[in-house]
């Protein structure tokens, strides 16, 4: 890989962690929402984990195919399957809880 290549790689990692953190960060201060407000946040967010887990999922599937030995190129699966957890619990609480 090349300098350039491997800066701009770890450049985006760097961001994708920020965001990860920002986004754990911003649903643990709106734990105190009234209600309504917590169903629609939950909703909210439950849509924008399930985009990024079709995103994580076909980027896993790509890296599976291109890079079949190199499992530095590779997501772990246990994150997968936590973002997975998160989205469907999140889904499951925004449209089913009363109150």
């Amino acid at each position: 890989m090349s300098e350039a290549a491997f800066f701009i790689s770890s450049s985006m990692m760097q961001f994708s962690g920020i965001a990860c953190l920002f986004i754990g960060v911003l649903m643990y201060l709106c734990r105190d929402l009234e209600i309504a407000q917590a169903k629609k946040f939950l909703l909210a967010s439950g849509v924008m984990l399930v985009i990024l887990d079709i995103i994580t999922i076909r980027d896993e599937l790509k890296a599976m195919e291109i890079f079949p030995n190199d499992p530095a190129m590779h997501t772990p699966l246990p994150a997968i399957a936590i973002f997975l957890l998160l989205t469907i619990y999140a889904l499951y609480v925004a449209l089913t809880e009363k109150e």
